[in-house]
């Protein structure tokens, strides 16, 4: 495998990263957490969607939300009673983050916004359908972390929803 040493040094910037955010969160923001390996995420892969067959790993912020480290840049998830989405400012994480996206619990393939949806557009979505929680994940790509430094983003997270 000639990519191994590429690999090798990606894999552990994204470990050592995920270090550095529990140490964020339990210091900065006084908060209990702890960081899991995760299986069988999916990765976006020219515009396709592509299981991951090995771990990544994610801070889990105890009742709170979850950061992963993708090999692509982090994302923060949190779950929302469907009735609760439209609490959430969707323009906002927009301009703050690469990507914002909604989808069901049950169903993680299905996305319930596409940009530019009005909020009334995506609660029918939602209320059409059988899932009764809502995944909320917005991401950035480790290239554009600078612009928003990872405490700045958890906070800005938590500004977009009450």
């Amino acid at each position: 495998m000639k990519n191994i040493e590429q690999l090798h040094t990606i894999m552990n910037y994204i470990f050592e990263q995920a270090k550095v955010i529990e140490q964020i969160i339990k210091v900065d923001f006084g908060k209990e957490c702890f960081i899991e390996n995760s299986f069988k995420n999916y990765i976006k892969i020219n515009d396709k969607y592509d299981i991951q067959n090995y771990p990544i790993p994610v801070v889990v912020v105890k009742d709170e939300f979850d950061i992963g480290l993708n090999l692509d840049g982090l994302f923060i998830e949190k779950f929302f009673k469907k009735n609760k989405i439209e609490q959430i400012d969707i323009i906002k994480l927009q301009l703050l983050f690469d990507i914002v996206e909604l989808y069901g619990n049950e169903n993680c393939m299905i996305d319930y916004y596409i940009s530019g949806d009005s909020i009334g557009n995506i609660m029918e979505k939602i209320n059409n359908s059988n899932e009764k929680e809502i995944g909320l994940a917005v991401y950035i790509a480790y290239d554009n972390l600078e612009r928003l430094e990872i405490a700045e983003m958890i906070r800005a997270f938590q500004n977009c929803y009450i």
